[in-house]
């Protein structure tokens, strides 16, 4: 599969970030505005964006999801799982219109990068 499309780090606007329990309730979620951090961590998800499968099974839950916000859209959400991370993004769609998730697995290094991005900005 091709890589998820990532709008251009000037375009984000925010990365908004949810923490999942492994029984599938939210566990809360923060918003991303600081500059530095969103582009952190756009480079971090452009560093794992490719080797995607339209499908993996036997998936443990997902850990974290990350919307990457325009001003106008949310341009993809990411779900981020140990050992593995998927998303969709606006342009792969398929024959109806549904959006295509993506696949692919994660090393623990990258998995460890990733989530050390993944904290909300202190005030």
């Amino acid at each position: 599969m091709e890589p998820l499309v990532l709008p251009p780090t000037a375009q984000v606007a925010e990365v908004s970030v949810t923490r999942w329990k492994p029984n599938g309730d939210s566990d809360g979620s923060f918003k991303i505005f600081d500059r530095k951090k969103v582009e952190e961590i756009l480079t971090q998800l452009r560093a794992n964006n490719t080797g995607y499968s339209s499908a993996m099974k036997g998936l443990p839950p997902q850990e974290y999801s990350i919307a990457v916000d325009t001003e106008d859209v949310m341009a993809a959400m990411v779900w981020v799982g140990p050992g593995w991370l998927g998303g969709v993004d606006d342009h792969h769609k398929d024959e109806k219109g549904r959006l295509l998730s993506h696949y692919r697995k994660l090393d623990p290094e990258q998995h460890s990068k990733l989530l050390s991005l993944l904290k909300p900005e202190t005030e």
